[in-house]
């Protein structure tokens, strides 16, 4: 597929969990035209390669329908083995040790660390009074947004965060997981842990779906020659 992008799984960790010194002041410009369809990418890697589900990253706007509203970054519609599909409305945050207030995690971390990181990170985003995300960036997620009408209307819709961080309130090794959520429309809510599933790979290298990256990259390389 032209769109796979090959990510150096280690680099990439490090890159955003450790927080190198000379990665200073680049995080930004990374996410900006990478961080989405990094999100994107790997979650559909997990889904395929471990959930063994089909997934379809749709191209269409995640809106109300209404011109005034909260916006998503992503519908994606998964078909799981043997049962219905789900169509997830999706926000993705690519918060790391980067992020203001973000503390590092060391790729080589112990799974203790690891553990504490994780439950320290959901105490910090996660509003246990209120049982929602604790700010409206995230819990905007749980406004129901209108399916593009070539999903199968068997699907059912579901509100999934992708989170760069380790997040579990339990600290548990689960990158993909669902927790009860106080809503009008949604009984619960999905999250996924980028770094959580990276750091669970044994491989070096990813080949990951990235198709707004991959065209990016290609307009940087026609505007752009380095000597």
């Amino acid at each position: 597929m032209a769109n796979l992008m090959k990510v150096n799984i280690k680099k990439v960790i490090s890159f955003f969990d450790e927080r190198p010194q000379d990665a200073e002041h680049h995080a930004s410009g990374l996410v900006g035209i990478a961080g989405e369809d990094l999100g994107t990418g790997v979650f559909k890697h997990y889904i395929e390669n471990v959930k063994k589900a089909n997934v379809n990253v749709l191209t269409y706007s995640v809106t109300t329908g209404h011109k005034k509203g909260p916006r998503l970054d992503r519908w994606i519609d998964v078909l799981w083995v043997g049962e219905k599909g789900t169509i997830f409305q999706t926000e993705i945050k690519n918060w790391s040790a980067h992020s203001y207030g973000g503390t590092q995690l060391f790729l080589n971390a112990s799974k203790e660390e690891v553990k504490i990181y994780k439950i320290k990170k959901w105490n910090e985003l996660w509003d246990s009074k209120k049982n929602s995300p604790n700010t409206e960036k995230v819990s905007k997620v749980l406004v129901p947004m209108r399916i593009p009408s070539e999903v199968d209307r068997s699907h059912t819709l579901e509100p999934l965060v992708i989170y760069w961080t380790p997040i579990h309130p339990e600290g548990k090794e689960e990158h993909f997981f669902c927790h009860k959520v106080s809503s009008e429309r949604f009984s619960r809510i999905w999250f996924f842990s980028v770094s959580s599933y990276l750091r669970s790979l044994d491989e070096d290298t990813i080949e990951l779906d990235m198709p707004s990256f991959t065209k990016r990259v290609s307009w940087i390389s026609k505007l752009f020659k380095i000597n």
